[in-house]
């Protein structure tokens, strides 16, 4: 039968079925739209919660451990990492598998895995099915539910999903595109609206100790969440456990992560309680019930873990169960089937979170042009708003194609631009557009910014509106004395202004 299909990865070509396809992608794009130009209010921390996580399931025996484990428990909703049926049966068999465990109430989020791709990997099941029979049940969704989308959960943390290089589905995620402007997005709207802690959940990896496993989320997926501190990476695909040190990239002795080699100086904690703020931890679960393969040993990027286990390792199939409060984040690696590996990790809170001030000038966007008369001075009064009232505030210029021609108050935000003639444009692109990207920063670093132009507009007649009259000289005799019969041609006139 014919599915509605819609595609985030623009490098493929698919075609939209269907008028509610057409809905849908509009409001994935409305979605986009409101993140990249909303200023949301800040958010009170709510209740402590716990959830489980876990990818590559099947219907295995192991699978079942699993699902009883978290069904006996009392976590309040599991992620699912991918590849969750691999063709057992069907998706909507792979649905009732889980439910007959947890319940029909009980919300298990997905995310697509390459296993879940439809015909593009063996018809091992489709997204767009498993999305019908385990709907999600939590509510408050931005984005499309399975493929890419985040929720805030009790105003504590922002869990954010994505696919990166699920063929069907997913996108590539390459610094600058739309997708990994969306998840740039999405972490900074809750650092601003003060959710206390970020988890970041996909399928692939890109770090890993398992056999044969590349960076497939790519580089600049990996160094994005990295370099942004989200407090916690959850992934599967590998077939095995494998939890990080705390990694941090900064733009002095780590500027990147780079796949396939060891850097001590991005490690920055490696024990198993750690500071948030500081960096980040990955673990990849990938036990969920497919057969376990070995951890590689050899592997140059094993320095980057802290605990793993694999077929040839402390083999053991089940989940992370994550206990979130305002205080911290504990998790635990909980065994089925008899097996015995286990592994623990805290991330301590910094305490309360700073706020974000937000430019409110022109409605609070991110891009501005203000027209403006030439030969007039160019001057606008910056304003912000940060709910931290004790922060103290600074007003910087932090680039743009014609930062050194403005001025601004670093205490007070009135940018100023010296007047400029129509004429003879002297801005980096001559088309009368004067560009500077203004920035508001508080004491702990936190900062907004506005890309905001002078649009240079043309007043004729120089020097300003003409009031001299023109002058009409009247030409020949006046009065003029003309005989009946006789040819008469008028002399004329002359103006002058």
């Amino acid at each position: 039968m014919a599915r509605t299909q819609y595609s985030l990865k623009s490098k493929k070509p698919h075609i939209v079925i269907g008028f509610i396809s057409l809905v849908l992608l509009a409001l994935t794009v409305s979605s986009l739209t409101q993140i990249l130009t909303q200023r949301q209010t800040q958010a009170t921390p709510g209740a402590s919660f716990s959830f489980a996580a876990a990818g590559d399931f099947t219907g295995s025996p192991a699978a079942g451990q699993v699902f009883d484990s978290i069904g006996a428990g009392s976590t309040d909703f599991t992620l699912a990492l991918g590849d969750l049926g691999y063709n057992a049966g069907g998706e909507q068999a792979w649905c009732d598998f889980v439910t007959s465990r947890v319940g029909t109430s009980y919300p298990v989020q997905l995310i697509a895995g390459n296993h879940d791709d439809g015909p593009n990997h063996s018809n091992d099941g489709d997204i767009a099915e498993y999305v019908q029979c385990l709907p999600d049940k939590i509510g408050g969704l931005t984005g499309e539910y399975g493929i890419e989308y985040y929720y805030d959960y009790n105003n504590l943390a922002r869990f954010i999903f994505v696919s990166p290089d699920i063929n069907q589905y997913g996108a590539d995620y390459d610094e600058g595109d739309s997708n990994y402007q969306w998840v740039e997005n999405a972490i900074d709207d809750a650092r601003a609206s003060g959710i206390k802690w970020i988890v970041a959940n996909m399928h692939f990896n890109c770090l890993n100790v398992e056999e044969s496993k590349s960076c497939q989320v790519g580089q600049d997926l990996n160094d994005l969440l990295i370099s942004k501190n989200v407090d916690l990476i959850l992934q599967g695909h590998a077939h095995a456990y494998n939890r990080s040190h705390q990694l941090a990239i900064n733009g002095t002795s780590c500027p990147e992560i780079v796949p396939g080699n060891y850097d001590a100086d991005c490690v920055v904690d490696t024990d198993s309680t750690f500071d948030q703020g500081a960096g980040t931890v990955v673990a990849i679960v990938g036990t969920g019930g497919i057969g376990l393969r070995d951890i590689d040993f050899s592997d140059s990027e094993i320095d980057y873990f802290d605990s793993y286990s694999g077929d040839n390792s402390n083999p053991a199939h089940g989940y992370l169960e994550v206990d979130v409060s305002t205080s911290s984040i504990t998790a635990d690696f909980i065994p089925v089937g008899g097996a015995t590996f286990t592994d623990t990790f805290t991330i301590n809170s910094a305490g309360p979170t700073n706020a974000t001030p937000q430019i409110t000038n022109f409605g609070s966007v991110t891009t501005h042009d203000e027209p403006l008369n030439e030969n007039t001075l160019g001057t606008v009064d910056f304003n912000f708003t940060d709910p931290d009232t004790s922060d103290t505030h600074t007003w910087t210029i932090e680039g743009g194609n014609d930062a050194a021609m403005f001025s601004i108050n670093s205490s007070t935000g009135v940018l100023t631009l010296p007047a400029q003639d129509f004429e003879n444009p002297v801005d980096s692109n001559t088309n009368n557009k004067y560009q500077a990207i203004v920035r508001v920063t508080d004491n702990n670093g936190a900062f907004d910014e506005m890309t905001f132009a002078f649009d240079i507009q043309n007043v004729e007649p120089e020097g300003g509106a003409d009031t001299t009259p023109p002058t009409i000289t009247l030409q020949g005799s006046n009065p003029v004395t003309i005989t009946e019969g006789d040819t008469y041609t008028d002399a004329g006139a002359t103006a002058s202004d």
